[in-house]
């Protein structure tokens, strides 16, 4: 985002996945630059789970330990973007443990689904964790006398796991509705709290979004043609209700 990985970490980006966000090994090897000069090195692999662009979409366990055992061959580090990571684990019955034995490091982000105000945590082996604090700190991110947020982020970690299969269930009743609307194009079918639908070329998106946000209903756009919807914690049966009024009489 932003252009930071260039712009902090000097590094280029090689991208791969199908059209639901997911890497698969022989992608992976394709994107490996060979041992020349004229090419970066190749040093991460990393994975986000569950997939954004891809509608919330979660890797199978089998998956990841493809992957895995890609990057070890390559002797390459393997990271893990855990944004929305305990939405896979819930849609999945996967463990953390098993998450933590696997990648070299994890990003989570408790202000997402888990609903905690602000905040990520980035896990890792002691020598990774000290020179991430050197990496902070050099760039302004330190903080002080944020022990009431890292309560509220606790809060969240023991409460707010289990009920993300409400989310994930809300998600799949309002794809279930879309598909009865006739100007609603493709949907695609959510495994978490992320969905993803088309509109009919008929219908103009840009105003489509709009309509709704005149209506008290923020969604996002994802390409031309393609909107989203996230479920979370915040949002009730009386809103999703709403929300499919509003759709009605679109």
């Amino acid at each position: 985002e932003g252009g930071g990985i260039a712009a902090n970490a000097h590094a280029s980006v090689a991208f791969t996945g199908d059209d639901r966000g997911i890497m698969h090994p022989e992608g992976v090897l394709s994107c490996l630059k060979a041992d020349d000069i004229h090419f970066p090195k190749s040093r991460v692999l990393a994975v986000e789970n569950t997939s954004n662009k891809g509608g919330g979409t979660c890797y199978e366990w089998e998956e990841i330990e493809a992957l895995r055992a890609v990057a070890s061959k390559s002797g390459l580090l393997f990271h893990l973007d855990g944004a929305r990571l305990y939405n896979a684990l819930i849609a999945k019955n996967h463990s953390e443990s098993d998450y933590g034995a696997a990648f070299d490091s994890i990003s989570i982000c408790l202000s997402k689904g888990l609903g905690a105000p602000v905040g990520s945590i980035l896990l890792g082996n002691e020598a990774f964790i000290a020179h991430a604090k050197r990496i902070r700190k050099r760039i302004g991110g330190g903080w002080r006398q944020a022990g009431f947020l890292a309560g509220a982020a606790l809060y969240a970690m023991e409460h707010n796991v289990e009920r993300l299969a409400i989310d994930h269930a809300a998600a799949s009743d309002m794809a279930v509705f879309l598909q009865s609307l006739p100007y609603i194009g493709k949907v695609i079918s959510p495994e978490t709290n992320v969905l993803i639908f088309g509109l009919n070329e008929d219908l103009n998106q840009d105003q489509f979004i709009a309509g709704l946000a005149e209506k008290g209903i923020g969604i996002s756009q994802m390409g031309p043609g393609k909107c989203r919807m996230v479920f979370h914690l915040d949002i009730t049966e009386a809103h999703i209700n709403k929300v499919k009024s509003v759709l009605k009489s679109f």
